[in-house]
């Protein structure tokens, strides 16, 4: 059934081609966000925030943000994804700060490379949705802090005290004190990610505490302590600066080191069982990692090169090679990427210190954007079976070589859901025409692929692979789910639908 469903969705690709008008060539464009308080700003680190109470997704910066008389002030801003204007969260934080992070309730953790006059210098704040909490001190540099899913928080960075509590350069905040993670790790720590489980992978350092060799990155796990990840970053002074999670669960780190089969390059990944070189390596610094739109991976930092090709500090991940995005950002000494972020409306956003055009220098956050952006549309609305009212929600948006994903909920089980999908809307009561569809039921897509889906109880999900084919930008689908409820003997007893989409494919 999937393979002759992509036959088909090849083949009308072929046809969308030629159905479709194209009117513009695409183009991604680096656009300098010139919100006030950015034009000068160092921003280090970046994240998008949905603030408790249900109010819309706003980006967060973290860094110094610089005033008129260069007084540090509001080491964490907030930027209105709408109007772009920014802003201090709440009385702001009087230093700079190096790393935040999210909690899944909206509260906000935040890390300091400095802290107030005549204070110890490491400071860690929470901001629980009205107020920031300023929590005991350490004696040193706080680089990296992470929510854990239970909410507690875990601290790395380059001290050896933390509220009092000796910890040798990482700690874990549980609501009360802080607490060593058992006997640290040997060097700086400067970049920490969690796995859902609440595994704590951590980078830079020559290796956790005693008894394991864990050559720069590590993992820590609440129940079993500290264990290295395979070989982990061998070499003279081998370091990893820089963790990321990928959405698959694999592990990139990027820093100096060797892999056994592979001399360095900066980049590599982590499978569960192997470390492998990613892309052909990128020769410098990366600071960064995001996920763009259509699910390629981008790499910010300090380079001038990804896979031996010219890239000023940004590149992207493609058929695993890298390769630049546009003329880059900032080709300066001195201009760094040190944030990447991925807003909801699909936008990236680049911060740090860098040129973001020839004409511009010393910008601070940039967004990359297309002309040729992808959307969903809703086509009319439901109808309710025995499992309510049945809704079809896009998880992503539709990109060339990316695969679009799409979730019903509310549906009957047991049921048969087909997935339907066309070049063409309609609008066809089925109601008027099947004696077992429920009152309001239609059809909005006139098919060309049908596929059977696997129901998960109430829901089922959908999958499109949408062909490499840049040309298909602007090319409009149209897809729907259609529910055969199922009586006990395994008869067909009643017909729903969900709401259509129409989708606008996209190049990123």
């Amino acid at each position: 059934m999937i393979r002759h469903r992509l036959v088909v969705l090849a083949a009308f690709a072929c046809a969308a081609l030629f159905a479709s008008p194209l009117t513009c060539q695409c183009q991604l464009t680096w656009t300098q966000q010139t919100s006030p308080g950015l034009a000068v700003a160092l921003v280090d680190d970046s994240s998008v925030w949905t603030p408790s109470g249900g109010a819309s997704p706003k980006l967060l910066l973290a860094g110094s943000f610089v005033s008129s008389s260069f007084a540090i002030l509001n080491g964490v801003q907030v930027v209105d994804l709408a109007t772009g204007l920014s802003g201090p969260l709440g009385t702001g934080l009087f230093y700079e700060v190096d790393d935040i992070d999210v909690a899944a309730n909206g509260d906000i953790v935040a890390g300091s490379v400095s802290g107030v006059p005549g204070a110890l210098t490491g400071p860690v704040d929470v901001w629980d949705g009205t107020a920031w909490t300023h929590l005991p001190q350490a004696n040193g540099i706080i680089y990296s802090v992470v929510w854990l899913p239970n909410g507690d928080i875990v601290a790395g960075g380059n001290f050896s005290l933390i509220g009092g509590v000796a910890a040798n350069n990482i700690a874990r905040w549980n609501g009360t004190a802080w607490q060593p993670l058992g006997a640290g790790v040997t060097g700086t720590v400067r970049s920490m990610v969690v796995t859902p489980n609440g595994t704590v992978v951590v980078g830079t350092f020559a290796g956790p505490g005693t008894g394991v060799d864990a050559n720069g990155i590590a993992l820590w796990d609440p129940a079993a302590g500290w264990t290295a990840i395979g070989l982990g970053a061998t070499g003279q002074s081998a370091q990893v600066g820089t963790v990321h999670l990928l959405p698959n669960g694999d592990i990139l780190g990027a820093g100096t080191f060797v892999l056994p089969t592979w001399s360095g390059n900066t980049v590599a990944r982590w499978d569960g069982s192997d470390w492998t070189e990613v892309g052909g390596g990128i020769h410098g610094i990366v600071l960064a990692f995001t996920e763009l739109p259509n699910g390629d991976l981008c790499a910010g930092g300090f380079f001038s090169s990804a896979a031996g090709m010219p890239a000023n500090n940004i590149a992207r991940l493609v058929n695993n090679s890298w390769e630049a995005i546009g003329a880059g950002l900032g080709s300066s000494p001195n201009h760094q990427v040190f944030t990447l972020t991925t807003a909801p409306n699909d936008d990236v956003y680049a911060a740090g210190f860098f040129a973001s055009s020839p004409t511009t220098t010393n910008a601070s956050l940039s967004i990359l954007s297309t002309n040729c952006s992808a959307t969903t549309t809703t086509l009319g609305s439901g109808s309710t079976g025995s499992g309510g009212l049945n809704v079809l929600t896009p998880d992503n948006q539709p990109y060339v070589g990316a695969t679009f994903q799409a979730t019903g909920t509310g549906l009957g089980s047991p049921a048969l859901v087909l997935e339907v999908t066309g070049l063409a809307q309609v609008a066809i009561p089925l109601d008027s025409i099947l004696p077992q569809a429920v009152a309001g039921t239609e059809l909005y897509v006139q098919p060309i692929v049908t596929n059977l889906l696997a129901g998960l109880g109430s829901s089922a999900q959908m999958q499109i692979q949408l062909p490499n084919i840049p040309a298909l930008a602007g090319a409009q689908l149209f897809t729907q789910m259609v529910v055969f409820e199922l009586n006990p003997s395994g008869v067909i007893g009643s017909i729903t639908a969900t709401n259509g989409l129409q989708l606008t494919v996209g190049v990123f």
